[in-house]
């Protein structure tokens, strides 16, 4: 198990990584980039609810593009199929 510190941590890193990949992408794209664009994203997601990466990898286009608008500003709701 992770501790509370550690997780906020690895939010922290990620909201600052996540930007700089994007831009890194923009400029020159490559899979590698991608690729840790894509670890970024899923360390940041599971720091915030606690799946495995697995969950992330096995998401279908579909599940992505049916996301629907949280209570809050910024937030999404995915279902994912189990």
């Amino acid at each position: 198990m992770h501790s509370i510190t550690e997780l906020q941590d690895c939010r922290r890193l990620a909201l600052v990584a996540i930007p700089k990949r994007l831009s890194k992408l923009e400029g020159h794209f490559t899979n590698i980039d991608l690729w840790k664009l894509f670890g970024c994203v899923t360390a940041y997601l599971a720091s915030l609810c606690g799946h495995r990466l697995g969950v992330f990898l096995n998401m279908t286009d579909v599940e992505v593009s049916q996301a629907v608008h949280g209570p809050e500003k910024d937030d999404y709701l995915l279902k994912v199929n189990t």
